[in-house]
């Protein structure tokens, strides 16, 4: 009787540097983009010569930043990780800015000492969950924009059925206000490339604000 074949194909990989990383680059497709590849370093959004829908395995990445897929074009890359079905959570407790790597986050505002958050620059698709886990006692949450871009579009509703919430077409502030916003209180933001559109809810109108500071 024929032994079965079960022999592991193995992949060897050629080390090259394409676009800004040094990658090992496991599959070509006809045109000389690169469809699979490791390394180190996620490719840079920009970097040419990946292929759309290519592949690419983080060596040292974590939860959930192993895997990314190119969502961009072969001249022009956007690697994106590949979420699994549970959205990633992180508690936020001090001033930070979040990197796209952050998308798709639900994160808890959790401190005693309330602090500022700033957006990334904007890329369709980008989305993220901020909700009060420490209501703001002494001074206020901030969620900003990069550079101060007058690009927050939406409101917040509110669960006090006589009052309206807040709204602005060209914000750059979320404030999740100090004696006002309580735990609970939530704010979701998506980007379009250009704008982030803003909606969420708060107990009170004066718990969550959407405004321009400059």
């Amino acid at each position: 009787m024929a032994r079965p074949f079960n022999r592991a194909i193995k992949l060897g990989g050629e080390t090259q540097k394409v676009g800004t990383p040094t990658v090992k680059v496991l599959e070509y497709d006809v045109d000389s983009n690169v469809m699979r590849a490791t390394g180190a370093t996620v490719p840079t959004d920009g970097d040419r010569g990946y292929a759309v829908g290519c592949i690419f395995v983080q060596t040292d990445g974590g939860t959930e930043t192993v895997l990314y897929v190119n969502e961009g074009s072969a001249t022009s890359a956007d690697f994106n990780p590949v979420l699994g079905g549970v959205k990633k959570t992180e508690d936020l407790t001090a001033t930070n800015t979040l990197t796209a790597a952050d998308s798709g986050k639900v994160l808890f505002l959790n401190s005693a000492t309330e602090f500022v958050t700033t957006l990334p620059t904007p890329a369709a698709g980008l989305n993220f969950k901020f909700v009060v886990k420490a209501a703001p006692s002494g001074a206020s949450y901030t969620v900003v924009t990069a550079s101060s871009a007058n690009i927050l579009i939406g409101g917040v509703t509110c669960a006090t059925a006589d009052d309206l919430g807040s709204y602005d077409a060209d914000g750059d502030t979320i404030t999740f206000v100090d004696g006002q916003a309580v735990v609970g209180d939530f704010v979701e933001v998506v980007s379009d490339g250009t704008s982030w559109y803003v909606s969420g809810q708060a107990f009170v109108a004066e718990g969550v604000t959407i405004t321009k500071a400059s």
